[in-house]
């Protein structure tokens, strides 16, 4: 009787994936330099960025607080989805921190005034003793990270949209309603234009950019100015 053995799983190139792993890490939880009237300013971290637009948020207490959109309820949920994966990677809480002593020699209680428990584990993740065999799963958390770093960018900065009053031709729904970041159920035009087409936001049906033009056309509207540029 023939038996098969465990299916091994292959080396990668650890050192491309180390690279990958400390990029991905550093765009998610490092500041930035930005080069402004000719002088260099550094702005906070996508992650502090995230948590000071969460009302009562507080990221990096270390650095100068700066002021972020209202963007409250998105923002808290896509926190919680990074801190829980990050947690599940290094579960190691903040009494370990402290008890390994520099660079991080602070009481248990004021770990997060040094630095978010979220970023201290993805630091601890970076410095991990990885092996050849571990760059599937490097790979994976640098999917992760670089999904997150788009996400914020996207809450922060939302790319423009504009909206067609007449309903939907593939459901006929002309309203829908959708929270807020406040948390408040408002109205909205069912038909919205943004970089990836006309979606309607009750059926889902999408027409691509290069539609936007005979679709406004059957519709019976002019397309808002700046849809095609």
């Amino acid at each position: 009787m023939m038996t098969t053995s465990p299916q091994q799983i292959e080396d990668g190139n650890l050192p491309e994936a180390l690279r990958g792993l400390g990029d991905a890490i550093s765009k998610l939880i490092d500041p930035k330099p930005q080069a402004v009237d000719n002088r260099i300013h550094w702005i906070d971290s996508l992650y502090d960025q995230l948590t000071d637009g969460i009302p009562g948020g507080q990221g990096n207490a270390s650095r100068v607080a700066q002021s972020s959109p209202p963007i409250c309820i998105d923002a808290n949920e896509l926190k919680n989805e990074i801190d829980t994966a990050v947690g599940a990677w290094e579960p190691r809480g903040a009494d370990h921190y402290w008890l390994s002593g520099p660079p991080y020699p602070v009481q248990p209680a004021d770990i997060n005034e040094l630095a978010p428990l979220t970023i201290l584990r993805l630091k601890a993740i970076e410095k991990r003793s990885w092996r050849p065999q571990d760059v599937r799963s490097i790979d994976q958390i640098i999917a992760n990270l670089q999904a997150w770093c788009e996400s914020i960018k996207s809450l922060l900065n939302p790319a423009p949209r504009w909206h067609l009053p007449n309903p939907c031709p593939a459901c006929n729904t002309a309203v829908v309603y959708r929270k807020n970041s406040g948390g408040e159920s408002v109205r909205q035009p069912a038909l919205q234009i943004g970089a990836a087409g006309c979606v309607c936001q009750n059926c889902h049906h999408t027409w691509a950019p290069e539609y936007f033009r005979h679709l406004a056309n059957v519709l019976g509207y002019k397309l808002p100015e700046g849809v095609l540029e």
